[in-house]
């Protein structure tokens, strides 16, 4: 099956059409297709690229793909960095598959994507075995809205050069093998509403910085190497419903200035964080 796809997409390269815009889309596919190692028999066309796959590819009136979901297709190999010529879309998913490598730098090419789970304004990309680091160059992901690259084999640093990624509500990352501090620099995600980087290698202490999240109700730091105190300047955080920072090294005491009442999970534990009782 493998070398039949590797057949179609050397058809589908060579062939010239006129009046087709999204050409290179098919071609982009058909090379996914190969890469990922999908179990599909159909060749991608100019015909049935919108046609055939849906409601695994999307695309607009004219054509476009928008969309890419693939939760669960048992995808295996890597994801070729052809897919940046998607220049339309918008939401790529690939979650709860085997696949592995890193991940492309040039998909910093889909400025219109708002959703990265991998949910670009939603890229998903969670429960694979993908290494390497998180490639700065996202950061130009202008849109991207979410953001989730849990249960993989990632390392390195959380990139401050995210900080960049002002529409940015949901950062989930938890589960792999970050190291490195949590960047001061991201106070400027003034949107964030979830941020989970659980069960890594993160060290230093919680960012002050980060009292600019007003709107933050989901907060998950647990599992890491984090020192230091619980930051006063968290009172700020008037939506926080989620707070779990167990299983680090921290200190001191519950500031007296968080409204504990609007907390609705808390787990301190196997930390040394005095609660005071009034």
């Amino acid at each position: 099956m493998y070398f039949r796809w590797r057949a179609a997409l050397c058809s589908i390269i060579t062939l010239m059409v006129d009046g087709l815009p999204f050409q290179v889309e098919v071609e982009v596919m058909a090379e996914f297709f190969v890469a990922v190692r999908y179990t599909n028999t159909t060749p991608v066309t100019p015909d049935n690229l919108c046609t055939s796959w849906t409601p695994m590819i999307v695309c607009s009136s004219d054509e476009k793909v928008l969309e890419l979901n693939f939760t669960n297709a048992n995808l295996k190999g890597t994801l070729p960095s052809s897919l940046s010529q998607l220049e339309y879309i918008r939401s790529f998913v690939a979650k709860n598959s085997q696949l592995t490598g890193t991940l492309p730098a040039s998909i910093s090419n889909w400025t219109k994507l708002n959703y990265f789970d991998a949910h670009i304004d939603k890229f998903l990309i969670a429960n694979n075995q993908l290494n390497g680091t998180l490639p700065s160059a996202y950061s130009a992901l202008a849109r991207l809205q979410s953001f989730y690259g849990d249960y993989n084999m990632l390392m390195g640093t959380l990139p401050s050069e995210y900080s960049q990624l002002t529409a940015l509500g949901t950062f989930s990352c938890s589960n792999n093998r970050l190291s490195g501090t949590l960047p001061a620099s991201w106070r400027t995600l003034l949107l964030m509403t979830e941020l989970s980087v659980t069960g890594n290698s993160l060290s230093g202490t919680l960012p002050p910085e980060y009292s600019s999240w007003s709107m933050i109700s989901f907060f998950e730091v647990d599992g890491n190497a984090l020192t230091g105190t619980l930051p006063p300047e968290y009172a700020n955080w008037t939506m926080l419903h989620w707070l779990v920072v167990n299983n680090n090294f921290l200190s001191g005491t519950l500031p007296v200035e968080y409204s504990v009442n609007q907390i609705l999970f808390l787990r301190l534990r196997n930390n040394n964080v005095a609660i005071r009782i009034f």
